[in-house]
């Protein structure tokens, strides 16, 4: 999708809109996970004994981890002018106010993130991997749906972020599907488990989300000192620059 943005965009304030938008999105999405990261760890060591057991913790941590995405999302959607001012200080009020608009859809995406991280971590840990990879791929798939309705239509870019919205909410939907079987609304008393999960899970996603937030809350500032299409710039050569290291290294980087 960044070679279709290029394609379409080029170096633009349209690009520079969507990548900072996206950026930002990702941020939030790492301080999410600072509640679930350590789920699928109890989660498998639970389920030795008891699946029943199992399943009951994933079925609080589900609707933990939604209750707490909807809280940041509604703060984050009434809040989502300073964030972006936060995050690129130096852009002017007029490219502001139309990033803030393209966020704004984009950012009702939250509600989603964490409950699909902790549905696709169940279907992994049953074996249901392939499952986990399809659900993964709509958003994207869906904003390469949105440039091909731009090229056809000649749309704006802020709708851009409804394809990915309605992508996300389709895979959201098709994990509840195939997550189903799984819920168990059995009332197993599991608030100190919950508690160390949170507790751990903050201690090891915290030092690399410090690291993610301050490169992309400081690169971003600095690049928005300069003329439009200086961050898209950044953002294409990084991710030119990530895909050469991945195809270098392979998974081996991983181990």
């Amino acid at each position: 999708n960044l070679l279709l943005l290029f394609v379409y965009y080029g170096v633009s304030e349209q690009s520079d809109i969507f990548l900072l938008s996206y950026s930002i999105l990702s941020i939030v999405n790492l301080i999410q996970l600072l509640f679930t990261e350590q789920f699928i760890y109890y989660y498998n060591k639970i389920k030795i004994d008891s699946i029943n057991a199992a399943n009951s913790l994933f079925t609080t941590v589900f609707l933990y981890s939604l209750m707490i995405s909807i809280i940041m999302a509604i703060l984050i959607y009434f809040f989502s002018n300073e964030l972006i001012e936060l995050f690129a200080s130096q852009y002017n009020n007029d490219f502001i106010l139309k990033t803030d608009n393209f966020f704004n859809l984009l950012s009702l995406t939250i509600i989603f993130y964490l409950p699909l991280y902790v549905m696709q971590n169940v279907l992994n840990a049953n074996d249901k991997i392939s499952f986990s990879y399809i659900i993964s791929i709509f958003p994207q798939l869906f904003i390469s749906f949105g440039f091909l309705y731009l090229y056809i239509f000649d749309g704006e870019i802020l709708e851009l972020s409804f394809f990915y919205f309605i992508g996300t909410l389709i895979s959201f939907i098709m994990a509840l599907f195939l997550v189903k079987e799984f819920f168990n609304l059995q009332n197993e008393k599991q608030n100190l488990l919950i508690k160390e999960l949170v507790i751990n899970s903050f201690k090891i996603r915290l030092a690399h989300n410090i690291y993610g937030v301050l490169s992309i809350l400081i690169i971003n500032n600095f690049l928005s000192s300069f003329p439009s299409g200086y961050l898209s710039i950044f953002h294409y050569a990084k991710k030119a620059s990530d895909t050469i290291l991945n195809v270098i290294y392979g998974p081996t980087h991983k181990v």
